[in-house]
């Protein structure tokens, strides 16, 4: 199973990582599919694509 980090997030969009994860704690993300020890989010990869699509859209 390929999970989806925050990380991968950022690497992908072009973004710096604090702003995922800022992006993240403001709720602008979906919700992660699993939690690792209460703070870690991960996703599978269908469930973050959308949001990748629309950011590098901007």
């Amino acid at each position: 199973m390929n999970l989806i980090t925050q990380a991968d997030i950022a690497r992908a969009t072009g973004r710096e990582r604090s702003n995922v994860r800022d992006s993240y704690r403001r709720g602008l993300l979906p919700k992660p599919d699993f939690t690792i020890n209460d703070s870690t989010p991960l996703w599978l990869p269908e469930t973050i694509k959308p949001y990748i699509e629309k950011e590098n859209e901007k």
